[in-house]
């Protein structure tokens, strides 16, 4: 490579460039090479990383693009991606996960990790964590969001949209799957 900042196209040279970088704790071109990696395959180079490196690695990026890569993974590795960082760490990453994954991440932690986490989080989102958790995860009461946003009958489809567009952070974290 030319440039030192430059990111290799071919997934080999990607993980070589990711792992040179996370030990040169460099958190920019960590952030910047998992940015340029598709959701799966930045999942799997990351998944392949030895705990600790997994754990380190999670912690240099933002919270929200720790989050994408936890929404990504399979349960157990959702789990396995947050419930060894510090709590308030934890705690960012997870309020940036829809309520249903958090709920899930929280039923498979142990209590005392999952608890660390919530009380970083903050009462209200805690309890609402906490109370989605109660449900098994394969009903209704698991797959439930307890972030919703609504509009006026009245409204026009222009205002609405209007509104979406201006307001387009406040309505990324839905999945606009169930409009009523």
């Amino acid at each position: 490579m030319s440039d030192s900042n430059e990111i290799p196209e071919d997934t080999d040279s990607q993980e070589s460039a990711l792992q040179d970088a996370f030990a040169a704790d460099d958190e920019q071109q960590v952030a910047e090479i998992v940015d340029s990696l598709s959701s799966h395959e930045a999942l799997r180079q990351v998944s392949q990383m030895e705990p600790e490196d997994r754990d380190g690695l999670i912690s240099m990026l933002d919270p929200e693009a720790a989050a994408e890569l936890v929404e990504e993974a399979p349960p157990e590795l959702a789990v396995a991606l947050i419930k060894d960082l510090d709590s308030f760490v934890a705690a960012k990453i997870m309020e940036e996960l829809h309520t249903d994954t958090q709920a899930d991440i929280v039923q498979e932690m142990e209590p005392e990790n999952s608890e660390a986490i919530l009380y970083a989080m903050g009462t209200e989102r805690a309890d609402d964590v906490r109370m989605l958790s109660q449900y098994d995860p394969h009903t209704a009461g698991g797959l439930m969001e307890v972030d919703v946003f609504s509009f006026r009958s009245n409204e026009t489809v222009g205002a609405v949209l209007k509104r979406l567009i201006e307001h387009d952070d406040s309505f990324e974290r839905h999945r606009g799957q169930h409009p009523y």
